[in-house]
């Protein structure tokens, strides 16, 4: 008989500073994607299946090599979630690269970057029975504000459907959040590369159908295969190796909130790198952020040293 799926309650905080590892190595795609654009004349969608086409046997490769899948039971469960994991990598790169194109970068990642969290929050409590007390969601409402001011342009609706546009950046977050629901269950089914290599394999096979209508070009410069190499396996590859190491340790509530680090990186190295300018809203929105993200480690010691465990609980 099949044994229900069950998700014990993360023991400690120590899976925090992977997940904001993580966050730090994907708050560097977006710098690496625009310099793509500039060197190579590729769409977003090939961009987005040359990512995780590096990135899957490459985590496979490294899977095999530290010998992870040696003992590992491919259960129901572990298929499911695996199968579940992958299609949602699938449909984020598709959705969010669609909804930039449709509606411009503002209004998308606005859209995507705080529906996401308050989606986990929801599935997580209802799917993995997290619960929290006020003050984490009073922290999880300020990490959003600060990140709504962050990447918010006064520029209006861009693109020539902006309702279709801000429709498919629903779309990224609803998938966002089934990664960030699937890692936390898939942490503690089997072995993270094990786990991951299987999902960015199935990814891989459903995206290429999709390249494959737009048209796989290999006429690059070195350059170019190098950004692409290093956005598979370090930022994408790595980056998700670390969430997943952390993940064992964490909910997918805090997790969320931990990964709102990615979009405050991601503008100070497009204004480093490329001069981009930063509203006066944007400096407070940054603020705040930091200021949500430098209590979160604060407030779940506090739960362990009151209760003898962190804030997060299972029902």
């Amino acid at each position: 008989m099949t044994q229900p799926l069950t998700v014990p309650r993360p023991a400690s905080t120590t899976g925090l500073p992977f997940i904001l590892l993580a966050a730090l190595l994907w708050g560097t795609i977006a710098i690496t994607v625009a310099a793509i654009y500039r060197l190579a004349p590729l769409d977003p969608i090939r961009v987005g299946f040359y990512r995780v086409v590096f990135a899957a046997p490459a985590l496979l490769l490294l899977m095999v090599l530290t010998g992870q899948y040696r003992g590992v039971r491919l259960s129901r469960p572990f298929l499911n979630q695996a199968g579940l994991m992958g299609l949602a990598i699938a449909s984020d790169q598709v959705c969010n690269f669609t909804a930039i194109q449709t509606v411009g970068v503002s209004i998308a990642s606005l859209v995507s970057l705080c529906t996401a969290p308050l989606l986990v929050a929801v599935f997580g409590a209802l799917v993995l029975r997290e619960s929290f007390p006020p003050r984490l969601y009073g922290l999880l409402g300020t990490a959003l504000l600060g990140t709504a001011l962050l990447v918010y342009r006064p520029v209006g609706l861009d693109g020539p459907h902006p309702l279709l546009g801000i429709a498919w950046a629903f779309g990224s977050a609803l998938s966002y959040a089934t990664i960030l629901l699937c890692s936390r269950t898939l942490s503690t089914l089997a072995p993270p590369l094990v786990s991951l290599a299987t999902s960015f394999s199935i990814a891989a096979l459903l995206l290429l159908p999709v390249a494959a209508h737009q048209g796989v070009s290999l006429q690059v410069s070195w350059r170019v295969w190098g950004l692409l190499a290093y956005l598979g396996i370090v930022a994408t590859g790595v980056g998700y190796l670390l969430f997943l190491l952390g993940m064992r340790h964490t909910s997918a509530t805090i997790a969320s909130v931990a990964t709102l680090l990615e979009p405050f990186l991601a503008v100070v190295l497009a204004i480093l790198f490329f001069g981009e300018h930063l509203t006066s809203l944007g400096f407070l929105g940054g603020g705040i952020l930091l200021l949500s993200l430098g209590f979160l480690p604060v407030m779940l010691n506090q739960g362990v040293k009151h209760h003898g465990h962190p804030l997060e609980t299972d029902r």
